[in-house]
Parts: C-alpha cells; structure tokens; sequence
C-alpha cells in the first residue's frame, strides 16, 4: 500500500480541497516540486499555475494564484489567494491577470522580471 499525503487548499473565502493523496504536483515561485508522504518539511511561495493532486489514479487539478505552500509532518497546506477547479477556469480573468503582470514586468529588474515573465508564460499556456 502507497503512503498518502494528507493536505488542504484554502483560499481567504473557503476551504476548496482536503483529502488524502498519492502525490501532489505543486507550482512553486521557483519551479514545480512534487510533494509525497514523509516530504520534508518545506516551505514556497506559489506562482500562478495548476495545483494538480494524484490520487488513486485519479488526477484533480486546480488553478491557484499567489499565496504559499507550506509541507511539515502534518501534510501540505497550500495557502491560495485564488484557487479553483481547472474546469472553472474563466478565460477574462486569466487575460485580466496577465495584462497586470506585464505592467509589473515594465517596473521589475533582474529576476523578478524573470519570474514574473515565467508567470506570464505560464498563464499564456491556460488561454
């Protein structure tokens, strides 16, 4: 029997998941991690991008924007400005986000800008 790691996406409104899972596919500010039972302890920003959550070969993905993850020996919490069901995803909204991104590529230096034209990237790849 596979380890599960138990988590909770949550976002300022309401508690959007909780469970068990096989492995969780997290988009971290960095780049993706993959979270498995007896991670350890971990902590990241989140970047806008697709929570996916492997379970008994079943695969549920949500969109999450900004807000941190955070994995210890209680599972992962993933603390989402914004998150939903990939299914429920609203095309404006994206399109919305990426013009306020590239008014921020216009002010950032360095490797922020290059994180912030990664987010951009990233949400191009949703519309």
């Amino acid at each position: 029997m596979v380890d599960k790691i138990k988590f909770e996406l949550v976002s300022p409104e309401k508690k959007i998941a909780s469970g068990e899972a096989d492995s969780i596919l997290v988009p971290g500010f960095e780049g993706d991690f993959t979270v498995l039972a007896s991670h350890a302890a971990y902590l990241s920003s989140l970047r806008a991008g697709i929570l996916r959550i492997f379970s008994s070969g079943e695969t549920t993905e949500y969109f999450v924007q900004s807000g941190f993850a955070e994995v210890s020996d209680q599972g992962l919490i993933i603390l989402a400005e914004k998150a939903l069901k990939k299914s429920e995803l609203n095309i404006d909204s994206i399109k919305e986000e990426i013009s306020l991104l590239e008014k921020k590529i216009m002010e950032a230096e360095g490797s922020i800008k290059d994180k912030i034209q990664k987010q951009v990237s990233d949400l191009r790849s949703l519309v």
